[in-house]
């Protein structure tokens, strides 16, 4: 499937519901705008021309799922409702797609976990589509200051201290938690070109610092110091 035909189908098939709700539409232009950072990360990679197109489709997919989701549950909480890449992987098997790196790119972009049995292929294209998803999530949200408490606990500061898996969805739903959840992606981030964009637009570090106007908890600059040196050691200068 190329970009174009991808693009033919993904159209007609968010034309079935309201774009003019405003989480339909924002997923709608969060589609396009993965696809875009997709296709810088698979450009930088050095890929062929015919993988920078699968790059591009996957990550225009992705969130295919997303659109039933809202319509039905009225959130974007897979907690509260469904897994939306389980969704969306569905959604693309009624539509005949089957392409398995695009398959398993919109089934496992949203897991915490990535399976251990995906082929070196597989792999690589989902792991474009969950840099590319991450990065445009970390410019459109959670960019203002939270107005409510932030609630650290050990075992969240613990997830820092490891540099391990990103804070678990169901840690919190406060918006001072989403935007520390935000900041815990950068552990799960995978090439050069995403950490570049990352610290070129400040991304992570901002929000640490909106945090740290509304908590005092010592354990906050840990976390920030952690972090910072995360990110200069991914960034070759």
């Amino acid at each position: 499937m190329t970009y174009d035909e991808a693009k033919e189908l993904f159209e007609k098939y968010v034309q079935q519901f309201d774009l003019t709700n405003e989480k339909q539409d924002y997923k709608y232009k969060h589609s396009y705008r993965v696809a875009s950072l997709a296709l810088e990360i698979a450009k930088s990679l050095n890929l062929s021309d015919e993988e920078i197109d699968l790059a591009h489709v996957c990550g225009l997919l992705h969130d295919i799922g997303r659109f039933e989701q809202v319509k039905k549950y009225n959130t974007y909480h897979d907690v509260d409702s469904c897994d939306h890449g389980d969704v969306g992987y569905d959604v693309l098997k009624e539509l005949n797609v089957d392409n398995e790196i695009i398959l398993k790119s919109t089934k496992y972009h949203n897991k915490r976990e990535i399976p251990n049995d995906l082929t070196e292929e597989e792999e690589l294209f989902l792991n474009i589509t969950r840099d590319a998803d991450k990065l445009d999530i970390l410019v459109n949200t959670c960019n203002e200051v939270p107005n409510d408490k932030l609630e650290l606990n050990d075992e969240i500061v613990q997830v820092f201290r490891e540099r391990g898996l990103t804070v678990d969805k169901t840690s919190g739903k406060s918006s001072a938690m989403q935007v520390l959840r935000c900041v815990s992606f950068i552990f799960d981030i995978n090439f050069e070109y995403s950490y570049k964009y990352i610290k070129n637009n400040n991304l992570i570090l901002s929000k640490l610092d909106n945090l740290l106007k509304i908590c005092d908890d010592e354990r906050l600059l840990e976390i920030k110091e952690i972090v910072k040196n995360y990110i200069k050691e991914r960034v070759s200068d």
